[in-house]
């Protein structure tokens, strides 16, 4: 897919991932190694369940575009926060582009929607009528629906306020198929925790000092290719 950068200014930052396998840490360490950084992170908004449905064309080509890391990659999800999976309630849609190790997130807020409606035609119905720009409206003519991926999600930033952190938990993935909609039962995955660390460019130097400090090693972690992987067989 050719994706127009001329629709929005661009803003990357750097996201470095830290994703803990299952059984290695409860989540009381992993919070207690985020608060006794020397950067003095302190919690921030309130836990929130966080849904996002990925969207892919019919032969994923967005999904290998990540899998095997090319520079210039998207990713499309339309997101809503909530425990409630069935309906969409202040939803956006989100475009996720990365160039090298940056990234940068457009938003473009939708109507409310129920989940068991959603398809490729009802998304590009939307997006009009949320405002979306036609370049972006050109895009969804090519993708659907394929994977619904929900977590809960805490939130902290240094005392500098340069540095934010994400620690997600409790993940969850429902396949999408054209006939059912969201098939009923979900797969979890063998990650316990993920935890983002989120800075401007000019903050990679020291970026190293606060990650350095979690007790945990920084690695690649996509929900969206995990998801993919739970339901697809795209090897």
């Amino acid at each position: 897919m050719h994706i127009p950068f001329t629709d929005r200014k661009q803003e990357f930052r750097y996201e470095r991932k830290f994703p803990v396998r299952q059984g290695l840490m409860s989540k009381a360490q992993m919070e207690w190694g985020i608060k006794t950084n020397s950067f003095f992170f302190s919690e921030i908004y309130q836990k929130r369940q966080v849904n996002s449905i990925y969207l892919d064309t019919n032969t994923f080509e967005l999904y290998t575009a990540n899998v095997v890391g090319q520079s210039r990659r998207f990713k499309f999800r339309i997101r809503w926060y909530g425990e409630d999976t069935q309906y969409a309630t202040d939803p956006t849609l989100e475009i996720k582009v990365k160039y090298g190790l940056t990234g940068d997130k457009w938003l473009y807020p939708l109507p409310n929607f129920k989940i068991g409606d959603l398809s490729q035609e009802r998304i590009i119905h939307l997006a009009k009528e949320g405002a979306v720009s036609e370049l972006i409206v050109e895009q969804l003519h090519f993708l659907y629906p394929v994977i619904l991926n929900t977590y809960e999600r805490k939130y902290y930033l240094s005392l500098n306020k340069k540095f934010r952190v994400t620690l997600d938990d409790s993940m969850q993935f429902y396949r999408f198929t054209n006939a059912f909609g969201v098939l009923p039962h979900g797969k979890g995955t063998d990650t316990d925790f993920v935890l983002e660390l989120k800075y401007m460019p000019g903050d990679d130097a020291t970026a190293n000092e606060v990650s350095k400090q979690f007790p945990f090693r920084m690695d690649k972690y996509s929900k969206y290719i995990t998801g993919c992987d739970s339901f697809y067989h795209l090897d």
